[in-house]
């Protein structure tokens, strides 16, 4: 569809659009200026008209503009219509405003239309004589965002290096940060893409974030959808949190750093051991952030704006959130598991402790019974054997007395001498016996057994080495 120049519908729809900037309402204003859009669509009139600025929320003709190409797009949503937008963009938007302006239409109109991917596009095959550069830059950044937004990463990749190798575009076009960030992006998302590159282009492009809404946003994203690096959810959140800072309170980066908190959650380390008690939200801060932060990117959504788009955005941060949610009352099931476990193994730790000391405590008594018995046994024995020693002694005396009295013919005194010293000999051998017997069952305390295989260098827990068995 290639728009026409009539004049009496051109003339009609700049004179509503002026009508309209009177309007305060921004919803009865936006409903007349798509009404207005549509006109124009429908007599296939291009908006002929400058736009000086790049202001999205006041300027009626910018916005008339706007909502005129993407009924367009969504009519033929092919890098022709990506071409006659280029050229008109190139003639009507002023140069001032055509960075702001250029960078959300090719990334709008891409959104809108991601359904929809041309097979072999060519820019060559676009462009006409005369046309600027600006035109073959409008429509690869158009096709390539279409490719990012279809999670097409491979196909982007290969999209983007044939422009960077033809004469398509400028170098100062092939430079800029918007460009960068999206080969950036495009790299994240191709499983074969070496990512140190894709990060050392999204640390290049985001050297034009600070000036660029749409660079910081293509950059966060590029991280945000990236596959197979390290640390995504941490490197999520310092660039949305970087974003953040540039562009306080926009809801797409409070959004994206919700996320990135979210993911270091969910890919985070259990708690160590001792954790248990504190384990769940007030041991992952990150679930706490992510659902801050969601709380207040919903209530960022900006009411000024095609519903459309709100709407959308309400619905993926509603899912986002219901989805921490979910992680949070995960973590705090994970948490009440493990305290209940910790106080199961603290209880366990304690009943062994106690039956152990029940344990030493009967061994103990049982020990003194042994020992008691023991003694008791050894007092028994050294009694009998100094009985049977005691009256061994008087009959050897007796027997021996007898023999000396009654025989012989000694004196008295010498036989009195011979008595003394036989009973002598006897008591010196009850002494000899009952102290013999003494030795030999004297007492020996329990705890002392096991040290006399110590008194020979070797441990009675530990198995001889071959030094110490080595009789060589």
């Amino acid at each position: 569809m290639s728009g026409v120049e009539d004049k009496s519908v051109l003339a009609e729809a700049i004179s509503d659009l002026e009508s309209a900037r009177s309007i305060d309402d921004h919803r009865v204003r936006d409903q007349k200026i798509e009404k207005i859009a549509v006109r124009l669509y429908e007599a296939r009139q291009n908006p002929e008209w400058p736009v000086p600025t790049a202001d999205f929320d006041r300027d009626v003709f910018l916005i008339c503009a706007d909502r005129y190409w993407r009924l367009r797009f969504l009519d033929e949503p092919v890098v022709q219509t990506a071409a006659e937008c280029g050229r008109w963009f190139a003639a009507h938007v002023d140069q001032a405003a055509q960075t702001a302006v250029f960078q959300k239409w090719t990334k709008g109109y891409a959104f809108i239309t991601r359904g929809v991917i041309e097979s072999d596009p060519r820019l060559d095959t676009v462009r006409t004589a005369g046309d600027p550069d600006l035109v073959a830059y409008f429509v690869a950044s158009y096709q390539s965002m279409k490719l990012k937004f279809a999670f097409r990463f491979t196909d982007q990749v290969r999209f983007i290096d044939t422009v960077n190798n033809s004469p398509g575009m400028s170098a100062a076009q092939r430079e800029d940060p918007f460009w960068i960030a999206q080969e950036a992006a495009a790299r994240f998302g191709d499983d074969r893409s070496d990512k140190d590159h894709a990060e050392s282009l999204l640390i290049e492009a985001w050297k034009g974030a600070a000036d660029s809404h749409h660079v910081a946003d293509v950059c966060v994203s590029a991280v945000r959808y990236a596959r197979r690096i390290k640390d995504q959810g941490r490197l999520l959140t310092h660039y949305a949190d970087a974003a953040l800072e540039v562009y306080p309170d926009d809801h797409i980066f409070l959004a994206a750093s919700a996320a990135g908190h979210h993911m270091t959650a969910e890919l985070g380390a259990r708690p160590a051991d001792g954790e248990h008690a504190s384990a769940g939200t007030d041991a992952n801060p990150d679930l706490v952030l992510a659902l801050a932060r969601i709380d207040e990117a919903l209530t960022k959504l900006p009411a000024m704006g095609e519903r459309t788009s709100y709407e959308l955005f309400q619905q993926q941060y509603m899912a986002k959130r219901e989805a921490i949610v979910d992680s949070t009352i995960h973590h705090d099931r994970i948490a009440a598991r493990d305290r209940q476990v910790e106080q199961e193994r603290k209880k366990r730790d304690a009943d062994l402790k106690a039956q152990q000391e029940r344990l030493e405590d009967e061994i103990a008594r049982v020990e003194e019974a042994m020992d008691k018995a023991d003694d008791q046994n050894r007092a028994n024995q050294v009694r009998s054997v100094e009985l049977v020693a005691v009256f061994s002694a008087v009959i050897a005396f007796a027997v021996g007395a007898l023999q000396v009295t009654t025989a012989g013919n000694l004196p008295t005194g010498d036989r009195a001498w011979l008595l003394t010293l036989w009973g002598a000999l006897n008591l010196v051998f009850v002494f000899l016996v009952v102290g013999g017997t003494w030795v030999i069952t004297r007492p020996q305390d329990r705890r002392d057994k096991g040290k006399d295989a110590g008194t020979a260098g070797i441990d009675p827990q530990r198995p001889a080495s071959e030094d110490e068995t080595d009789t060589d």
